[in-house]
């Protein structure tokens, strides 16, 4: 059974006059102003991430850019003082130290190279062996290659197998390259296992200004996910900041036009990196069982500013034109805050917020739209006799699809037309052209209370239920008043 979806619509009659509030503002002493990268959405581009087995966390990972080419970056040579020990250079290496991450020359949106390197030349660790098993279907792509073996036959590929790495080495670094790991097409993950021996003191995923500490004994799991596609439900106004509780979920509600949903965008900022983790998840109900959800750290959230970032969700597919939550959580000792606004800019849906007005500034990220929204202006004007009803399609496309209203007048005397209705009115709307009916007859006198009900529906499912009532006069048989509906939001 379709479900009617019940909304408000405030009319004004012609005669009237109405005095509209202004809304309040909060005074926010840690107000920021916006930066250069605010406006920038994520969803741009792909998104690379790195989870440990058995943490909660899932980190954004960026990869660290440079002018050369991975194997130019690793800058792989012989001068190790020794025939049989070859070594590479770069900026990241330090004693006692294995270290991982993606690199990118830049300009190169094609593809991201893996680097891997173990102490740093002139090391006082001692004999140190480290052994790595890469998995990864992306890693038998033909595009990818092992390019870089500090020694021959310590890091290998082979088409049929996954990458392995052996290495031993004691005065000098040691550590190899995997190249053209594709960013064009599909997402994949890489699972890293390694094992080290007592020399080597920490594992380290390296950012380009600071670096994720990994458990040395359990594997992680590089992936990425390209853009997945295109804004659905947005607000995007940020002139205020609200600091979050930890006591309460802080949610805002969205009515969801994708088909399946990859990814939240939030204008959000942490202000101390010792907060709790932040969770992120997609609920049908507050405190329900989350659809989707994704966690990440306090140092991977925007520090001490306010700017766009992207929680990167497991793919999950909603229902067309149906209510969501989008519901923050996080421990005690935290300072998170989410960027939002006064006015009521987004009408589809309220927040946690203890304003009625407020809402928090968001994206919704989609794969495809499932079908447009109804984007129908309805007008009920009073006249001879009764009511003109009169709807245009205010979208870019033909809309068809079915109509139900309802006209109650409660005047001082009603002798005729007390309720007026009609169903299954079929419209077949091209933009701007308009379609009316009559509702007739009312026959009465005295002020009046006019209250209208409509139920708009399109073969795709797309619902809307519009309502609202207002003030008017009923003289004999003429209506003096006139309205025009627009959409409220779903329940």
């Amino acid at each position: 059974m379709k479900n009617k979806i019940i909304g408000i619509f405030v009319c004004m009659l012609l005669i009237a006059a109405a005095v509209l509030p202004v809304a309040g503002t909060i005074n926010i002493d840690k107000k920021q102003e916006k930066s250069e990268f605010e406006e920038q959405s994520t969803m741009a581009g792909g998104t690379f991430e790195i989870k440990q087995w058995g943490s909660p966390y899932t980190h954004i990972i960026d990869p660290i850019e440079g002018p050369q080419s991975a194997k130019d970056f690793y800058d792989y040579s012989a001068e190790t003082g020794h025939p049989h020990q070859f070594s590479g250079d770069t900026p990241y290496m330090e004693d006692y130290v294995s270290k991982i991450y993606l690199y990118r020359q830049t300009g190169n949106d094609k593809n991201v190279s893996l680097i891997i390197h173990h102490c740093i030349d002139g090391s006082n660790a001692g004999e140190c062996r480290e052994i790595f098993y890469l998995n990864g279907s992306v890693l038998e792509d033909s595009r990818v290659w092992t390019s870089v073996s500090d020694d021959h036959g310590e890091f290998y590929h082979l088409r049929s197998l996954s990458p392995e790495g052996s290495w031993t080495h004691e005065t000098h670094s040691d550590g190899g390259v995997v190249g053209g790991i594709p960013t064009e097409d599909e997402a994949w993950d890489i699972y890293v296992d390694p094992k080290f021996n007592e020399n080597i003191t920490k594992w380290q995923y390296q950012l380009e200004d600071k670096v994720i500490s990994l458990e040395m004994d359990k594997f992680i799991r590089i992936s990425y996910k390209p853009p997945c596609g295109i804004i659905d439900q947005k607000q995007e106004n940020t002139d205020e900041i609200h600091w979050l509780e930890h006591t309460v979920p802080n949610w805002q509600q969205f009515v969801n036009h994708g088909k399946t949903l990859c990814a939240v965008e939030l204008h959000i900022g942490c202000y101390f990196s010792g907060s709790a983790a932040i969770t992120l998840s997609i609920e049908e109900t507050v405190g329900g069982s989350p659809l989707t959800q994704v966690t990440y750290a306090a140092t991977d959230l925007p520090d001490n500013t306010q700017a766009w970032f992207s929680f990167d969700v497991p793919d999950v597919e909603l229902e067309c034109n149906k209510m969501y939550y989008i519901v923050l959580r996080f421990d005690i000792g935290s300072e998170y805050g989410w960027s939002g606004t006064h006015g009521d800019p987004y009408p589809a849906g309220i927040s946690s917020h203890p304003d009625d007005d407020w809402d928090f500034a968001f994206r919704t990220i989609v794969d495809e739209i499932c079908s447009p929204p109804l984007e129908l202006k309805i007008v009920v004007d009073g006249g001879f006799l009764g009511y003109t009803v009169t709807v245009t399609n205010l979208g870019d496309e033909p809309v068809n699809g079915s109509l139900d209203i309802t006209v109650t007048t409660d005047a001082t005397f009603t002798l005729l037309g007390e309720e007026l209705s009609f169903e299954g009115w079929d419209f077949a709307l091209d933009p701007p052209n308009p379609d009316s009916r009559n509702l007739m007859p009312v026959l009465g006198f005295g002020p009046a209370t006019i209250t209208v009900e409509a139920t708009a529906e399109t073969p795709d499912v797309i619902e809307a239920h519009y309502s609202g009532n207002a003030t008017g006069f009923v003289f004999l048989i003429f209506v003096v008043g006139s309205c025009e509906l627009t959409p409220d939001p779903i329940p």
